[in-house]
């Protein structure tokens, strides 16, 4: 005789991972090749009683993962997403690194998947590994990545356009423009306070080494 327990999720966040070029970009390799972006949606134990107390234990995370392929035709699903970061992308070359754009109201997380969603018969691969990134948003600590995490990576994609990964890496230069010239305004290179271009930013768009 055996008890078989089943834990709740809940939704929490979503990350995005793409490169410099269309070859590049995604955390996780499927049958040895990189993807040009991926997406892992984080999910939290509903046992605790929020994202950052499930962090810290063993069971208190699980990510879904989803690779992009390169699609002729823009993919319409990403309309929203494209045009968030269209805004973001303005706004931080005006605001700084800081600046905040909302999601379209309305929006749903299904709109974030493949067309259909995610059926039984999906197939993926699943491991226990560890955070990427902090899971503080303002800590610039790697050790802060080691926090346990049930990994599920799907063999499903989701198709996107050059055009469309075009505005996601416009996002990825003009932040690190803006975080450069923020860095020489605070640390210029005589007062010999900061010897590198580390930032916070940095960390985050490079994840956890």
């Amino acid at each position: 005789m055996y008890i078989q327990i089943y834990f709740r999720y809940e939704f929490h966040h979503a990350v995005w991972h793409w490169g410099n070029n269309s070859k590049e970009g995604s955390e996780h390799y499927l049958n040895g090749v990189q993807y040009p972006m991926e997406i892992q949606l984080y999910h939290f134990n509903t046992k605790y009683s929020n994202y950052d107390e499930a962090a810290l234990k063993p069971d208190g995370l699980v990510v879904a993962s989803f690779f992009y392929e390169m699609s002729e035709e823009p993919n319409p699903r990403l309309k929203d997403l494209i045009e968030a970061t269209k805004r973001l992308v303005d706004e931080t070359d005006h605001m700084g690194i800081e600046f905040e754009v909302p999601y379209p109201k309305g929006a749903t997380l299904d709109m974030l998947l493949t067309e259909g969603g995610i059926q039984n018969t999906d197939n993926y691969f699943h491991y226990d590994g560890s955070l990427t990134l902090p899971r503080n948003s303002n800590t610039t600590d790697a050790e802060d990545c080691n926090e346990p995490v049930k990994w599920i990576v799907f063999e499903k994609k989701i198709p996107i356009s050059e055009s469309q990964l075009e505005v996601m890496r416009s996002l990825l230069k003009v932040a690190s423009k803006v975080a450069a010239e923020e860095h020489d305004s605070l640390c210029p290179p005589e007062s010999g306070i900061c010897n590198t271009r580390t930032t916070a930013l940095g960390k985050q768009l490079r994840g956890c080494l």
